[in-house]
């Protein structure tokens, strides 16, 4: 039977191993990579991608396999084992070569004049011994004129000459010289890489050595971690420690109460604000005026150090605030007049009569206000920003009240302002029972729960008035510390407060006086919004019939009933029960309890089928008469 042709159909349906390409492949079969040099078809690549890319990804892999099947194997438990060869295919490194180590003079002299390095034997051939002796060390060659029993003596020397110590200190200047031309030598290095100092200290042979010693570690470890196992099967030497990784610390499982009282409120501060290397760097998305953009275009690029720039002398002219481009074809605009201005900058240049250059600082902020980039854009920005450049609320109230458009808007400052959790507080049980140390809690605080605690606000008693001795001494009888050695500079923060606080405490010959601090107004946005809840429609109220109240409390006085009612029997189930009663309800409990049982029952029929008005009008005409 002839299945010759049976096989040739078979054969022409399988690919053949052999891979032929106009330009040959480049096998590097130790990295086990197919580089395919031929010229990409076009027409195939445009019309058929996919295919284009299958058939060049099965000719590299089949070039591949046809090198790995060429290599010499071996037999072995696992199967057939074939070794690689070295790769011919140059990859980069991945760190930059080492710097070589700057050369000694005797290196540079050895150089310069062709004195080439030999390396000396530890160990020398003693021709008296007839043995190999150390060079220097502990028996060593060097210290033979120091230990031998007979040395030779000059005629003419000295009768105090002793051979021996000669020979000691011929070695030890040479020991010394040599470590002296050794710290000139890393004195001189560190000149080479830069470093400040020509002269090393005493100490820095040993600090260079552990130095280098540090560098090689680090640099043997990012050897053995660079193969392509992450030296996980490399090869390890005997001996050869372990490295270490990065460790990762976890906290415990179970932790102290204060601890974690602590991380939960490092976590909520961070969630109540922004931290303020942030705020500097970048303002808020949500802001309607981009204040860098505008001060850049304000100051023509000299960003908000214009607005700080120091006069440097005072002979020299004052420099004319920079106007922006669109203000330089045009005069500066005047300042608004605004008849109603209540802030003014002669208290600001009052409290700093030379500071020329504050006068400089304002002068920058009031062009800064009247660029058209600014002038109608955000009151709050233009508010905290000009707070960041270093001007204070009595000079941003003045420079902003100029503007009359947007000064009627701008939220006041709260001057008083104190904090949530000593708001409420109106004595001083209440205010020391917030905290456990009274030093967080604010002097303003507690002089105003001192005050109302004693009566004395003005206002409620006509010419009252308290001392500074009966003040301190209450508090001092509340909370004995303020009166102790460590609370002295807590007593002082007081005082200052008391004496401070102009607008909130008087003192009127020797007695104080405390006087509540006013509400503050309501600005413009909140009177629009009360006169807009007043002028919407009112929802409609629902309808309840004229008697429906009656009828809740017939049902609630129902039900109380009832509950008495069933609370009283409960005696009897447990056999409890009155004198001759033998266990049963008296006929006047029987009777009370269907009585109240029927008037439960009428009540909650006419709850649910409610009667109409004049039935219930009816029904009480009738009850009455």
């Amino acid at each position: 039977m002839d299945v010759s042709h049976i096989l040739a159909a078979h054969a022409s349906k399988q690919q053949a191993t052999a891979v032929d390409k106009e330009v040959p492949l480049d096998v590097d079969t130790g990295l086990l990579t197919v580089t395919d040099l031929n010229p990409i078809d076009a027409e195939t690549y445009a019309t058929d991608l996919e295919g284009y890319l299958m058939s060049t990804a099965r000719d590299g892999a089949q070039a591949l396999i046809n090198s790995l099947w060429a290599l010499p194997a071996t037999d072995s438990p696992d199967g057939p084992v074939a070794k690689l060869p070295a790769p011919t295919t140059h990859l980069p490194r991945a760190k930059p070569l080492p710097k070589p180590k700057p050369p000694t003079k005797w290196e540079k002299f050895a150089k310069a004049k062709g004195i080439s390095h030999t390396v000396k034997d530890k160990r020398v051939w003693d021709e008296e011994k007839q043995e190999w002796v150390n060079r220097w060390g502990w028996k060593g060659q060097n210290k033979e004129k120091e230990v031998q029993w007979l040395t030779e003596v000059k005629a003419n020397a000295d009768i105090d000459h002793d051979p021996r110590k000669v020979a000691r200190d011929e070695r030890k200047a040479k020991i010394a010289k040599n470590e002296r031309q050794h710290q000139q030598n890393l004195a001189r290095s560190q000149s080479d890489q830069g470093a400040a100092s020509t002269s090393a200290p005493p100490t820095a042979g040993r600090e260079f050595q552990s130095q280098r010693k540090t560098e090689i570690g680090r640099t043997l470890a990012v050897t053995r971690t660079s193969t392509a196992s992450m030296g996980k099967f490399d090869k390890k030497l005997d001996g050869e420690k372990k490295l270490k990784g990065i460790k990762r610390k976890f906290d415990p499982a179970e932790v102290s109460a204060t601890s974690e009282k602590s991380n939960n409120l490092a976590i909520l501060s961070k969630l109540d604000r922004e931290p303020h290397a942030k705020k500097s760097r970048s303002e808020p998305v949500s802001e309607v005026l981009n204040v860098r953009k505008a001060v850049r275009g304000a100051t023509r690029g000299a960003d908000g150090a214009a607005l700080r720039r120091e006069v440097s002398s005072g002979d020299r002219e004052p420099a004319q605030p920079v106007a922006s481009s669109s203000q330089l074809d045009a005069p500066a605009p005047a300042p608004a007049p605004n008849p109603e201005a209540q802030f003014t900058l002669e208290t600001s240049q009052a409290q700093a009569p030379n500071d020329g250059d504050r006068v400089q600082l304002i002068e920058r902020a009031r062009t800064f206000l009247y660029s058209p980039q600014v002038r109608y854009e955000d009151n709050a920005a233009k508010y905290r920003f000009l707070a960041e450049k270093g001007l204070n609320d009595v000079e941003i109230h003045g420079l902003l009240n100029e503007l009359q458009e947007t000064f009627a808007v701008l939220p006041a400052p709260e001057p008083f302002k104190e904090g949530p959790r000593f708001r409420d507080c109106h004595s001083l049980e209440s205010v020391l029972a917030v905290t456990d140390n009274v030093a967080d809690i604010p002097p303003l605080s507690l002089l105003r729960c001192a005050f109302e605690e004693l009566d004395v606000a003005e206002g409620e008693k006509e010419n009252s008035g308290m001392t500074a001795e009966v003040l301190f001494g209450t508090l001092e009888a509340k909370c004995p510390w303020i009166g102790s050695d460590e609370g002295a500079e807590y007593a002082g923060r007081i005082w200052d407060c008391l004496n401070t606080t102009t607008p909130l405490f008087h003192q009127a010959d020797t007695t104080w006086t405390y006087t509540a601090a006013s509400p503050p107004a309501p600005t413009p946005l909140y009177t629009s919004l009360q006169s807009l809840q007043t002028a919407l429609p009112l929802p409609q109220s629902i309808y309840k019939p004229k008697y429906q109240h009656t009828l809740q409390a017939l049902s609630d006085f129902t039900g109380y009933i009832a509950t008495q009612t069933y609370a009283a029997p409960a005696m009897f189930r447990l056999g409890v029960s009155g004198p001759g009663s033998g266990g049963v309800l008296s006929p006047e409990a029987e009777e009370a309890r269907r009585e109240i049982r029927a008037l439960k029952g009428l009540v909650l029929n006419r709850c649910v089928f409610r009667l109409s008005v004049s039935a219930v009008v009816h029904a009480l005409t009738f009850a009455e008469t």
